[in-house]
């Protein structure tokens, strides 16, 4: 793989949620899309199956949701509507690159800390 990018060569993918309200909070509420693009060069459309992956640590409190920088809230990464899990791997082709969302999750069993909070991961795309 050459390079995988999120807005524009070079640049980071990045995701806002703006301002969440716990007391109105669903998944789907702040569900976004995850904007990447990736350049194999000449090789693409020779060697068009794909492998997606998105490489972090997993939340304590669930092991399908990426960490966050607050402990009792996690992200769900979905590729195509369908669960990705830190590390799992998703095959694609070239001419059909998976839809990629994120959803924050809460822990219901504790108390959500209130503020700002981050998350870091790698997108991978290998040829199969």
């Amino acid at each position: 793989m050459r390079r995988v990018w999120g807005n524009g060569p070079g640049h980071p993918i990045e995701v806002s949620f703006g301002e969440i309200n716990v007391s109105e909070f669903t998944n789907e509420r702040y569900t976004k899309n995850i904007d990447y693009y990736f350049d194999c060069g000449s090789q693409s459309p020779s060697n068009s199956n794909f492998k997606l992956k998105f490489e972090s640590s997993s939340a304590e409190f669930n092991t399908d949701l990426v960490r966050t920088s607050n402990v009792n809230l996690g992200l769900k990464i979905q590729a195509d509507n369908k669960m990705l899990s830190p590390g799992e791997y998703r095959n694609f082709t070239y001419n059909k690159k998976p839809l990629l969302t994120v959803s924050p999750v809460l822990n219901t069993a504790k108390k959500i800390d209130l503020g700002l909070f981050t998350s870091t991961g790698v997108l991978k795309i290998e040829y199969q």
